[in-house]
């Protein structure tokens, strides 16, 4: 199921925060459903992406080097 996701810049600090901290957690526990593990270099980069520090596409970016998809 997709939903849409509001613009960012339309929620309070504290929102974004938790959106972003449900759709790491969606995400989780999508690839455990799937029979996968997640790293703790994954859930550190997750975290840094619920706190801001990255943004989502530095999230994907780490990810990709991470299994050698960068390029592709």
């Amino acid at each position: 199921m997709i939903r849409e996701r509001p613009e960012v810049g339309t929620l309070s600090p504290d929102s974004v925060k938790a959106r972003r901290a449900e759709w790491a957690s969606e995400a989780s526990h999508s690839a455990l459903l799937e029979g996968l593990t997640v790293s703790e270099a994954c859930i550190a980069d997750s975290n840094d992406y619920v706190a801001g520090v990255i943004t989502a596409d530095e999230l994907v970016e780490l990810t990709r080097e991470r299994f050698g998809l960068v390029g592709r």
